[in-house]
């Protein structure tokens, strides 16, 4: 991967801050696309070079999304709550109830991790995650 950063960089991609006319936003993806057929990248490596172009508050929009997408999958419960409180810092206002930061959280465990947690009806994160 660093290899292909190193030569994404050297095409001096656009950055993107979010501001301005949708124009400018199709304009950024235009040139993207331009440099991800050149370098002929996958799916996976178009979305972190494109993430690494995000500014300002484009930048801050995206963590936001990740924050509310934000699934345990192949994590352990302990790597999924580094990553749920690394990712709330930007979704502040998503988690300032704490009956609300709770249910995200055990919303994006694992379904048979869920499934057990529900019927406990725990409304503390710090119970309910350990």
């Amino acid at each position: 991967m660093h290899g292909l950063v190193e030569q994404f960089l050297k095409l001096r991609p656009p950055k993107f801050a979010g501001m301005g006319d949708p124009e400018e936003a199709e304009s950024w993806i235009d040139e993207l696309h331009k440099a991800f057929e050149l370098l002929r990248c996958s799916e996976k490596e178009k979305v972190t070079l494109a993430t690494y172009q995000l500014q300002g508050n484009a930048n801050h929009w995206w963590k936001v999304k990740e924050f509310l997408q934000l699934q345990q999958t192949n994590l352990t419960v302990d790597q999924y709550e580094v990553k749920f409180a690394q990712l709330s810092r930007y979704a502040p206002r998503l988690i300032e109830n704490p009956v609300d930061r709770a249910k995200r959280f055990r919303d994006g465990l694992k379904l048979n991790i869920r499934s057990q947690l529900v019927a406990l009806n725990l409304k503390d994160y710090n119970e309910l995650y350990e």
